[in-house]
């Protein structure tokens, strides 16, 4: 099955470790709306679950992959309602050969009421809290 990530679990961030035995499979975005709905929450941005677009990384992942991704999350699928965030099968895009494929994502289950990240590429938003925190 297809994942796709954004966030501290893109290569090079704190949580990629967790997907080194899985197969990587592209930089993509998600269909939808042509604007990047991706939202700051300081540590961690999430993205929009309804007609979204934003960049992040596709990976071909088994189902243990998966439940152990659903904890990291604090998704649990007999209460999604009470979890931190969901997970959705939704369309992507990958940017190597325009191929489109279905892959499951994490969205934030709780109102979103924070600010917008205008561009993109959400690794703009972790490269800011790099910075702002000094960095190395």
């Amino acid at each position: 099955m297809n994942l796709f990530i954004y966030g501290s679990l893109l290569n090079g961030m704190s949580g990629n470790p967790v997907l080194s035995d899985t197969h990587f499979l592209g930089v993509g975005f998600t269909t939808g709306h042509p604007y990047d709905l991706a939202y700051d929450f300081g540590d961690y941005p999430t993205i929009e679950s309804e007609n979204g677009s934003a960049y992040g990384e596709l990976y071909d992942i088994d189902s243990k992959k998966l439940k152990t991704l659903d904890k990291i999350k604090g998704y649990n699928p007999k209460a999604a309602q009470h979890s931190l965030y969901v997970r959705k099968e939704i369309n992507c895009i990958l940017l190597n050969d325009g191929s489109q494929i279905d892959a499951f994502a994490y969205f934030y289950n709780h109102p979103l009421k924070t600010s917008r990240i205008i561009r993109g590429d959400i690794n703009d938003i972790f490269l800011r809290i790099f910075l702002k925190s000094g960095g190395i």
